[in-house]
């Protein structure tokens, strides 16, 4: 399991890059500020849905909609699916996104 916390404090000191977050129900895009972490060796491959190429802490709470799988994410200028949300909204409120490139 993912330590949240230490994500959360840097996110809170203002830590963290620039990404769009674009859901699929079309409410449109959004900016958020968001922290990569490191790839778990064991997420490289996540059976049939591609490379696991980038993961994201995002303040789960504050988006709306919440990101779900399929949504997708531009970090610099490459675009990313959500692949799995690892969602801890009641110790920290954040998530982890795992993401695979279109």
């Amino acid at each position: 399991m993912v330590d949240f916390t230490q994500y959360n404090a840097v996110f809170l000191e203002g830590g963290g890059i620039s990404a769009t977050f674009i859901p699929q129900d079309g409410s449109g895009a959004q900016q958020i500020q968001a922290i990569v972490m490191p790839p778990g060796m064991a997420e490289e491959v996540m059976g049939g849905a591609g490379t696991a190429v980038l993961r994201l802490w995002v303040d789960f709470q504050s988006l709306a909609p919440q990101p779900a799988e399929g949504d997708t994410f531009t970090v610099g200028a490459v675009t990313y699916v959500v692949a799995r949300v690892e969602a801890e909204p009641l110790s920290t409120g954040g998530a982890v996104l795992k993401l695979r490139t279109q």
